[in-house]
């Protein structure tokens, strides 16, 4: 078949993966083919068959309330390609009756990480493809420049931007903020979240604290506006303990930002001590998550994370040349991975 047409099946709500499809989008774009992104939560089923379609992806996290949803849409005994692909941060509970339904599709995941977690439930996964980055990232400059002038021109700003479930280890950040206010206030940390009001999900009001800026509207920012945040903040801050891949590390990377964060699985595919100040003492732990997943991942100390937060703070500007540099290097190795999704049609 000479017409190639590509179709992306994906969930709203999510806004990290909606805009992992919309790059993907792009890379077919740059190619020439077309590519039609599907939110399934909206339209009605309709499975992708020849000669419509000769590509479907399927791209959400993978736990069985998805698998559940992917079944309407996809069909094995269709001629097209099915390549789902997958993000998850441990073991997903539950997932034992839906093995048969993945032995036939070509899984990719994110991470080294997420398809050792897949493995060793015997899920077979064929590639890893690192989630994309553009070197030209989409920034809000005059917004960004109005919520900098919030904050005094004398202290530097430290911005965590994320969720706030319970791998994002927000507790831990908040420790090492108070560890921190006990001998400095030249810094003010603002937490850039949402406000899940469930369990397994760090509560608003715990994160209120001295230096502190506390903003809520994470999930509701269109994406230049949360760039433009994370641009024209002096240093990021990540303390997950685990990431499927790490998304926000590679974007404070790719801006050349001075970064603070956790040798943590997912994180440590992308940041190292060279482009970032890293919590190195780690241990692993198993965190649950609800009913859904029981996380893998690296414990460490509040008091670690303040020191590295501390030595960002009082870095000369030839340590943050050298790890702006090599920052920008890791990052180019990120730009074109979604590629690898176009030699499939």
């Amino acid at each position: 078949m000479s017409l190639k047409n590509v179709l992306l099946i994906t969930g709203t709500g999510m806004a990290s993966v909606n805009n992992e499809a919309y790059k993907i989008q792009v890379a077919f774009h740059n190619k020439g083919i077309p590519l039609d992104i599907c939110f399934f939560n909206i339209h009605q089923p309709s499975r992708t068959r020849v000669p419509k379609y000769n590509l479907a992806i399927w791209w959400t996290p993978l736990l069985p309330m998805f698998i559940n949803r992917q079944k309407p849409w996809l069909n094995p005994q269709k001629e097209n390609i099915a390549l789902s692909y997958y993000v998850i941060e441990g073991v997903p509970l539950g997932i034992g009756g839906c093995k048969d339904w993945l032995k036939w599709q070509y899984i990719v995941t994110p991470s080294n990480f997420a398809k050792g977690c897949l493995e060793e439930m015997g899920i077979k996964v064929r590639e890893v493809v690192p989630h994309s980055i553009s070197p030209i990232m989409p920034i809000d400059h005059v917004y960004g420049r109005t919520w900098r002038d919030k904050f005094p021109r004398d202290k530097q700003i430290l911005l965590y931007n994320g969720s706030q479930i319970n791998r994002k280890a927000l507790p831990k950040l908040r420790k090492a903020i108070d560890i921190l206010s006990t001998k400095r206030s030249d810094f003010v940390m603002v937490f850039h979240t949402d406000n899940v009001k469930q369990d397994f999900h760090t509560k608003v009001q715990d994160l209120y604290g001295v230096n502190t800026v506390v903003e809520c509207d994470f999930p509701h920012m269109s994406i230049d506006k949360a760039y433009a945040k994370m641009f024209y903040c002096d240093i990021g801050v990540h303390p997950a303990v685990v990431e499927g891949f790490g998304l926000p590390v590679l974007e404070f990377l790719n801006m050349g930002k001075t970064l603070v964060c956790v040798n943590a699985y997912g994180v440590n595919e992308i940041a190292n001590p060279k482009n970032s100040f890293m919590v190195i003492n780690t241990n692993p732990i198993i965190l649950a998550w609800s009913s859904y997943i029981k996380f893998k991942a690296m414990d460490y100390s509040p008091q670690d994370l303040a020191t590295q937060i501390g030595l960002a703070l009082d870095a000369s500007d030839n340590e943050l040349f050298e790890k702006k540099a090599n920052a920008l290097e890791t990052a180019k190795r990120f730009h074109t991975t979604y590629d690898r999704f176009t030699e499939f049609v």
